[in-house]
């Protein structure tokens, strides 16, 4: 599911709660209770996705050994704080939970999720795309969760709007940011894009983008590096255009947001994730047939296209479940199994991880006619191939989004450049991380 911006989150419950990262006992895995034939095993599954209770039916219809009782616990931050509070105390956290990709090291380090690597098929990692794969499975010996959905990157534009001003779909971000000036200097009401201040998925989609590596972990050792040369030439690319005014840096996901979609104040969303394409069409319906999709543009014109991604969530069995083996029984099937993932992708509008279904005509080859016809799912199952692979988040990472977007909301001020932004986010988080008791390099 699309990430919003959030403030702390998992860290801020730990925070408050006096719980060091570091210092986290470990919670009982817990063995398997006994079983009856007439007693079927009882799996909790806490999950946000609109209408789920669908594929926990279909599920429980087809195995009467075991039956899911489906809880809505709240969306990304309601849930994950009840989840935090639960694994602190030692019970009451679900046999299964939604995860987003970014949070997972954070419950890896608080010893709050099973590993089933023992517990689903051998060929499971085998059925998805491989960079989001990496996201849930460090290793051969590991695996955290189950991929449901992601949200490699991409451009929606308005067609219309680029063909009355000789606009070319940029291919690289220096394209990108002459045409975003010469755009502005036409329409000095108008921007070529908005760069979403507020959201650090988003900006985090972004650095994903650039090839860069900001962190790298191994148990408690954590090396962070947000000033490096790629993330740098980021920051000083929309820092030097927000700053002379040729691209707008607002909230996304408010009501002037929306309007500027919907009114051409905005002639693009840059970024966009695999699962606006869906989303645009329910609050722009009044554009319908002006819309484009196309790749992200490129910091290189030379070389293997680099993406990043924005989104997505995981199933993942929790370290407190007395069934672990039924549980990832459960969301294996919740996101391999054909009736399943094809409901997420056509009914609940969730961009697909299984290479199957990503590729497979029924899904690819769909025209839509908000976009003209264009086949937009075929051209993100293209952009997920080419997401940066080497990537991986942090254990701590609500507090980098946190930081990030001070130090950016402050930079979008003209209170400091955008450069001076990320070098206050990398001591800053470099200190928060000491705090917590990683041994940190940089």
């Amino acid at each position: 599911m699309r990430f919003r911006s959030v403030r702390r989150l998992v860290t801020a419950a730990l925070v408050v709660a006096g719980v060091c990262v570091a210092t986290v006992p470990s919670f009982a895995l817990g063995g398997q209770r006994a079983k009856t034939a007439q007693a079927p095993v009882q799996i909790t599954f806490w999950s946000w996705v609109p209408n789920i209770q669908n594929q926990v039916n279909q599920f429980n219809a087809s195995h009467p050994d075991i039956q899911v009782n489906y809880v809505n616990a709240g969306q990304g931050e309601a849930e994950y704080q009840k989840l935090t509070t639960a694994l602190q105390a030692g019970s009451g956290a679900p046999d299964v939970v939604q995860i987003e990709y970014q949070y997972i090291p954070q419950y890896v380090q608080l010893k709050g999720l099973a590993n089933i690597a023992k517990d689903i098929p051998a060929n499971t990692g085998k059925q998805f795309v491989g960079w989001v794969w990496k996201q849930v499975s460090p290793n051969k010996k590991t695996v955290w969760a189950i991929p449901q959905d992601s949200g490699p990157l991409g451009m929606l534009y308005r067609t219309d709007i680029f063909k009355q001003n000789g606009l070319a779909v940029p291919k690289t971000w220096a394209q990108f940011a002459t045409e975003a000036i010469s755009f502005h200097k036409a329409n000095p009401s108008d921007y070529l894009a908005d760069f979403p201040i507020n959201d650090g998925g988003a900006l985090f989609g972004m650095i994903w983008q650039t090839g860069a590596t900001p962190f790298t972990v191994k148990g408690t050792t954590v090396t962070i590096n947000l000033t490096s040369p790629p993330i740098m030439k980021w920051a000083n690319f929309w820092g030097n255009l927000i700053g002379a005014g040729d691209i707008a840096a607002q909230p996304d996901f408010e009501t002037a947001w929306y309007t500027a979609l919907t009114n051409g104040t905005y002639a693009s969303m840059t970024p966009a994730a695999a699962w606006a394409p869906v989303f645009l069409e329910g609050v722009a319906k009044s554009t319908s047939g002006s819309w484009g999709a196309a790749l992200t543009p490129q910091w290189s014109a030379k070389g293997a296209p680099i993406n990043g991604n924005w989104g997505g969530s995981t199933s993942a069995v929790t370290a407190q479940s007395k069934d672990p083996k039924q549980a990832a029984e459960f969301a294996d099937w919740l996101n391999t199994n054909s009736q399943s993932t094809s409901e997420f992708a056509n009914t609940q509008s969730l961009y697909p991880t299984l290479k199957s279904l990503a590729n497979s005509p029924s899904y690819a080859d769909q025209q839509i006619p908000f976009y003209g016809g264009q086949e937009v799912n075929k051209l993100f199952a293209k952009a997920s191939t080419e997401v940066n692979t080497k990537f991986v988040f942090s254990p701590f990472q609500s507090e980098v989004y946190t930081v990030l977007q001070d130090e950016l909301g402050k930079a979008s001020l003209g209170q400091e450049t955008f450069a001076q932004a990320m070098k206050n986010t990398q001591a800053q988080i470099v200190t928060y991380a000491k705090q917590q008791g990683f041994t940190v390099k940089t």
